[in-house]
């Protein structure tokens, strides 16, 4: 695959206008844990909400993926948001998410149904599977290592999320 292609392919791309996108994800900590995040952005790649938490148990990167989407579920909830779009790099719950017919039996079954449960508080959900490169900001949110943390706009985001939400931003402006 070229460099070209390669660089299309990872760029974040905005949710429809008047919806908001949630991207979120999980990442194994240093010192031992998960942690949790994501991001909630308009049509503008403008922060709306953002969350970062931590679990002291190291959890699979699967499990840790399905907690990041209903923790962001429920603060997207919490925000009376009506048109949504989530977002992520685990496409095991994404296709799921998709084709609630060919949910397991799995440990994890309990959690999903919660994030489906989640959806009939908005006017429209779909959920779509993004490159993991596309996921950065999400990313360094579930890094931070927060035992519990978040924030409704630009104003409060942590220092090394910064440079990623706005490098997104650009790349999506200059694909214009």
């Amino acid at each position: 695959m070229s460099r070209r292609r390669v660089d299309l392919a990872c760029r974040w791309t905005p949710p429809t206008p008047g919806s908001f996108k949630i991207n979120f994800d999980n990442g194994q900590l240093r010192g031992g844990g998960s942690g949790f995040g994501g991001i909630i952005r308009d049509d503008r790649g403008a922060c709306i909400g953002w969350m970062a938490h931590r679990s002291a148990v190291r959890l699979s990167p699967e499990h840790g993926e399905y907690m990041a989407a209903r923790l962001m579920m429920e603060f997207a909830v919490g925000m009376q948001l009506q048109h949504v779009t989530l977002e992520g790099d685990c496409l095991t719950l994404i296709r799921t998410l998709n084709h609630p017919s060919t949910m397991s039996d799995s440990s994890l079954g309990t959690i999903l149904q919660d994030i489906l449960n989640l959806t009939s508080y908005f006017l429209s959900f779909q959920a779509i599977h993004t490159p993991r490169c596309n996921n950065r900001v999400a990313l360094a949110f579930a890094k931070i290592g927060y035992f519990s943390r978040f924030g409704y706009d630009n104003v409060y985001l942590p220092g090394n999320v910064i440079p990623l939400l706005y490098a997104d931003i650009l790349r999506t402006v200059s694909k214009k």
